[in-house]
């Protein structure tokens, strides 16, 4: 999945509607930085393995099926993708 992702520290961005336009905000940096948008997949906050979007619930949740147990689509750690 694409990802927008901070030059200068490395987190994702957050989608920003900004005087009429659509730009990308970085918390952490508390200011619109440059960003790039690299291929990245989501892995457990918990046990760090590959977790997958868990489409049966209706909100943006993933599942973990090495723990077993839902995860909240804010608490995901992105990745970049194996090349």
């Amino acid at each position: 999945m694409l990802r927008k992702v901070c030059r200068v520290c490395g987190s994702g961005m957050i989608h920003w509607p900004r005087h009429g336009d659509v730009d990308y905000y970085c918390e952490p940096c508390r200011e619109f930085t440059e960003y790039d948008e690299l291929e990245m997949v989501p892995h457990c906050p918990d046990c760090d393995t590959l977790i997958i979007p868990c489409a049966s619930c209706g909100s943006q949740a993933y599942f973990c099926r090495s723990c077993r147990v839902a995860k909240s689509s804010k608490k995901v750690v992105w990745k970049p993708a194996p090349a």
